[in-house]
Formats: C-alpha cells, structure tokens, sequence
C-alpha cells in the first residue's frame, strides 16, 4: 500500500473511532431480547407476513372469479376453463426468506395441493383446501415443478360446461369426483408487496398493490378496481398505448434526422394521447362488468371522493395529467351507474354502449375542449397460465 493511502485509512479510521466516541448515546438502559428471543420473534413475524399474502390473494380470487366469469363473452379469444380452486407445491412458491413459511404454513410437498377453494365456484363441493391432486381425466399429474406444468395442461384441454372428472388424495384415501369448469376471462389476478395504492393491467394480467388492497374499504371498492382493470386489457388499452408511442417515436427519428435531440419528448405524448380517455372508459366499462356479475354498483362512486381526500391535486384535472380528475371519475361513474339502472328496468342487455363509425370525439368539460372519446380495441391474447383453476 502506498503511503499516501495508508495515511489516509489512518485518518479515516480515526475519524470515525473520534465520532463515535464523541456522539451523544442514549441515557436508557434498553431491555434486549436475547438472540433466542429475537430469533423466535422473527419466525413469528414472517408467519404473520406470509399469512397476509395468503389471505390478500384469497380475498383478490374471491372478489375477481365472478367478475372474470360474468363478463368471458366479452373477453373475445382470451377465455380460459376454470373450476375455482388454487393448487400449489413447494415449487410454486419462491418468496424469498418467507418461502419455508409458505411451504409450512399451506403443507406444501412434491404432489400439487388444492390450497383455497373459491366460494360458489365449480370446486365447491368437490374438492376440499388440503386434497392432493393425483389425477385429472386420463393425466396423472405427478410431482415437482413440472407438475403444476401438467396440471396447466390437463385443465387446459378442460372444455367449459364439460365434466373434469378429479382423483384426488384426502386425509389418506383416493376419491374420484367430477366437477364442470366455467368459461372466465384468461388475464390472472397477482397480488404485489408495494405498499403504494394502485393496481394495473399489462395485457397480460391484473396487478393489485398490498397498499390499493389496504385503502379498499369493502369488497365492492375492491371489484371497482378490479373491473377497471381488467377493462383495460379487454379494450386492448394497452396495446393502443404502445402503438401510439410508436408513432411518436416516428417523429423522434424525424426530429434526430434534422439534428435534433428531442429526448423522446414524441413518443412520451404518443404514449400519453387519450391517456385520461383510456382511464374514464375503463371506469365505465369496468362498472358494466360489475353490474353483470351481479355485484351493487349504486354508491360505487364514492371511492374517488375517499381517493380525494387521500390525493387533494387530484381533485382538479388538467389535461397534462395521465389520469382524469377525482371529481369527473365521480361523476362519469354516477352518471354510468344511472345507465345501468335504467337498462336493468327496461329489460336491455348490460353492454356497455360504443360511439357511433366515426368516433367524434365529444368535448371534455373540464379540460377546455380537449377531446374526450371512448374508444374500444380487439380484444388481445389470452394471458399465460397460473396454478389458479
């Protein structure tokens, strides 16, 4: 080491030796758990941690299976066979620390394990939380990771409305019952540990955050969330976006092409246009799912007063903001809420209703005449399979 750095990791050690002994220290004596006793704490706390997830992603299946299975004719081609029930193993599970917990708490082994069954669901009365899976129709379905591949595979050949007859292992005995999966949307509901309060869609699934689940008082906030995202997927929101950032980006190259650096400034607003009409159709479109599932939409409303008072700039729009104002969300959800109603009485379909070929766009009152247009897509392709069935 040369001398010049060892004099300086002299002074830096000693710098540090002098800070701490010159800081002021606490006057109390602090009762310390032993090692034992933080060691049984931490167990205790990563129970509770684990047990939260669980009992979170039960609530988000629960809330979501009649949403999802009330609305698969409008889901286009992405539709799935489902009978209700989650199946795990010690493969599925890979929550860091907290992965020996889960595999404890749920017994989790090798054979795949039904671990919720969904209340009203094609499982109900067929299958127990507990039974191990041994078979689907003529498919054994094995051990390890590759069989809840297997297991995919089998429901997957499942056709709705059609017996799946089930061998399952309870309580040490074989039983043999048949259940018959119902048609759902294929986009699966995942739950996220983030404590922010929000929930997307990505095409491919519904994401829900410990923090929007926390804030989401009652099941009926929590199926506000869920069909509003599960819009966004079925309306293709999300592709239109990146088709729009595209066609920024044409003028980005433009622009680079004549020297000029725009920083991506093109495709960000490609991304952003009818940003605020992407987010009010998927409210109105996602309470149509709701009222069809034969979930309360009347009061629904309300949620975007309580998200005001959370985030009080949302209260006022601006048509910079990716998001419509708390108060026009409020009052488009009442006025859709009204609609339904009215449909209900006469006897009319619950469809959501489609502006006319030509799309004009109608004026948006809060934004000074920006366009504001509801504006539907097809429908994209079926998500990748979890080990919810």
């Amino acid at each position: 080491m040369r001398p010049a750095h060892s004099i300086a990791l002299a002074l830096l050690v000693t710098g540090t030796a002098l800070l701490v002994t010159g800081c002021v220290a606490p006057q109390s004596r602090i009762a310390r758990g032993s090692a034992e006793e933080i060691a049984r704490e931490q167990q205790a706390q990563r129970e509770v941690a684990a047990l939260t997830v669980i009992e979170r992603q039960k609530r988000l299946d629960r809330v979501a299976f009649p949403i999802w299975v009330a609305n698969a004719e409008l889901c286009g081609e992405a539709v799935r066979p489902v009978t209700g029930m989650t199946v795990a193993n010690e493969a599925s599970h890979t929550h860091g620390d907290l992965a020996p917990t889960f595999r404890r708490l749920l017994q989790l082994g090798p054979r795949p394990r039904v671990t919720y069954v969904i209340p009203d669901s094609p499982a109900e009365g067929h299958v127990l939380e507990g039974d191990l899976i041994l078979r689907v129709d003529d498919t054994e379905i094995g051990v390890g990771a590759a069989a809840l591949s297997t297991l995919h595979q089998a429901f997957g050949k499942a056709l709705p409305d059609f017996p799946v007859r089930i061998e399952v292992e309870r309580d040490g005995k074989v039983l043999t019952t048949a259940l018959v999966p119902q048609r759902s949307c294929a986009y699966p509901v995942r739950y996220i540990q983030d404590l922010r309060i929000n929930a997307f869609a990505d095409g491919e699934a519904v994401y829900m955050m410990a923090g929007m689940m926390r804030f989401a008082e009652n099941d009926q906030e929590l199926a506000l969330i869920l069909g509003h995202e599960l819009a966004h997927n079925v309306e293709g929101h999300i592709d239109a976006k990146k088709v729009n950032a595209t066609i920024g980006l044409v003028f980005d190259l433009l622009a680079a092409g004549a020297g000029v650096n725009t920083q991506g400034a093109f495709s960000q607003a490609g991304a952003n246009s009818y940003s605020q009409d992407f987010e009010s159709e998927a409210d109105y479109v996602g309470l149509y799912y709701l009222a069809r599932a034969g979930i309360e939409v009347d009061g629904a409303a309300h949620f975007w007063r309580r998200m005001a008072a959370e985030h009080p700039g949302s209260i006022r729009g601006s048509y910079q903001h990716s998001h419509p104002s708390t108060a026009l969300r409020f009052t488009q959800l009442e006025r859709a809420a009204v609609e339904i109603r009215d449909k209900v009485m006469s006897g009319t379909g619950l469809i959501p209703n489609r502006q006319g070929a030509d799309r004009t766009p109608t004026p948006d009152p809060e934004n000074s005449g920006t366009p504001s247009s509801h504006r539907s897509a097809p429908a994209v392709r079926p998500g990748s399979a979890l080990w919810r069935r």
